[in-house]
């Protein structure tokens, strides 16, 4: 048994030394999902892979390893204290045997086909560095729209396009080569949010392309994990507009266009701070925060909460918690009618693609060639 911190490595046996694709999944407190995700890993049509899962300090690790359990032949396991998504990913890149690296959190799944039409565009291009896809987004298990719909992509994707998010890569979309990633400088692992779009930016600085293909190939779960953070995303996000702009390669057009996306992230968390502190009572901190977003984000219902805060805080203060409660209840309506929009779009097409191809059970599973997979 390892020491509690240490990383310790379990090798499927007979595994080959190189393979084409290394499969990245940082697991923390996933043993309800991560089965699905290893699923979809072995129905893939492309098979010249490894499976590498770093569990990052999970809480339910004994839970987690009992689920592994009938995959520990297909996989190579590591294990660490919690250092967040960034040093997980970065132990799985630098023990990767793989030229590609393919990214997949483990709460979402594959289609089958995603690792053989990612690995063609990279094959196809020495020039392109990351290469992703599109993929049906998930609520609650229900599929409401694709990540193409909710964030349009505009192509040539470059530096300037990713920081004004006219282009977002969905991480488990992701394939990338290697040398890219540790040339860029693997993840930041200050960042526990935006950690991928930093890096993505710094990829493209080092002069990678980056593409993407149109199909879907994922099913990625929204509203849980990591990313359900909005106030710590919009830090993280502050944060690696601060860190890019001291990037000694930018352009003085590149630097402006950094900087004013900083700005502007920063107008954005001073606004849910200032959100979270009118419910907890701190209207002082709520004006503070909200003048500062004004400075920026110069709306008319801006201005109408700076003046609220101003004349009738108290008044605002009771008013507020209402309002949440109206915007929730708005949300849940806008989310059933995308279930609904989306079920009457695709009808039962939807079912086969949400749904994980059946997969062999697990004593067949370990039966299999490992360095094949």
């Amino acid at each position: 048994m390892a020491k509690r911190g240490s990383v310790q490595s379990e090798s499927p046996s007979g595994s080959s030394p190189s393979v084409s694709v290394s499969v990245v999944i940082p697991a923390y407190n996933s043993a309800e999902y991560i089965a699905e995700a290893l699923d979809s890993v072995v129905a893939q049509t492309f098979v010249d892979y490894e499976i590498i899962v770093v569990n990052d300090g999970s809480s339910d690790t004994e839970k987690l390893e009992r689920v592994l359990a009938p995959y520990l032949r297909l996989i190579r396991y590591f294990k660490q204290e919690n250092k967040g998504p960034s040093a997980a990913r970065n132990v799985a890149i630098r023990a990767a045997c793989g030229k590609y690296v393919a990214f997949l959190d483990s709460d979402d799944r594959w289609l089958p086909t995603h690792l053989e039409t990612q690995v063609r565009l990279l094959e196809n291009d020495a020039e392109l560095g990351l290469v992703y896809a599109d993929g049906i987004v998930t609520v609650g298990g229900a599929p409401v729209r694709t990540c193409f719909q909710i964030n349009r992509q505009t192509r040539p994707v470059t530096f300037e396009i990713l920081v004004q998010e006219d282009c977002t890569v969905v991480t488990s979309a992701a394939v990338a080569r290697r040398a890219a990633l540790l040339q860029a400088g693997l993840f930041d692992e200050r960042f526990r949010h935006c950690e991928d779009f930093d890096l993505w930016a710094r990829v493209l600085l080092c002069d990678f392309r980056i593409d993407y293909a149109d199909q879907i190939q994922i099913i990625h779960r929204s509203g849980i994990g990591l990313s359900s953070d909005s106030e710590s995303m919009k830090r993280s996000l502050l944060g690696v507009f601060q860190k890019l702009s001291a990037q000694l390669s930018l352009s003085e057009a590149q630097r402006r266009l950094v900087l004013e996306r900083q700005v502007q992230a920063d107008a954005l968390l001073q606004l849910a701070l200032c959100k979270k502190a009118i419910l907890a009572g701190d209207l002082s901190a709520a004006l503070s925060a909200a003048q500062l977003a004004k400075e920026f984000l110069n709306t008319w219902r801006l201005r109408c909460l700076v003046f609220g805060l101003r004349v009738t805080p108290r008044l605002l203060a009771a008013v507020y918690p209402f309002y949440v409660q109206s915007l929730e209840r708005r949300n849940r309506a806008r989310l059933k009618q995308l279930r609904d929009s989306f079920k009457a779009r695709v009808g039962k097409a939807s079912d086969c693609e949400v749904q994980p191809r059946v997969i062999p059970s697990a004593d067949k599973i370990q039966s299999k060639t490992p360095s094949t997979v």
